[in-house]
């Protein structure tokens, strides 16, 4: 490798991105995985995401009725 100046990639580590340990309340689970809900409007579920793209990185929020 050295003759053909190849070098090894290596990836990067993982960095922890969330304090898990902190002292705020946890936000209770309502749904419970009860996933019918009558009447409508009563629960919405939705999620943000970043996605990277050639012009920079553009968000992607989803919200479903």
């Amino acid at each position: 490798m050295a003759s053909l100046s190849l070098i090894a990639r290596y990836p990067k580590r993982y960095r922890v991105k969330t304090d898990s340990q902190h002292h705020q309340q946890i936000a209770p689970n309502l749904l419970d995985r009860q996933l019918t809900v009558n009447p409508r409007n009563q629960v919405w579920p939705t999620d943000i995401t970043c996605i990277r793209t050639c012009q920079g990185w553009q968000y992607l929020a989803i919200v479903m009725d």
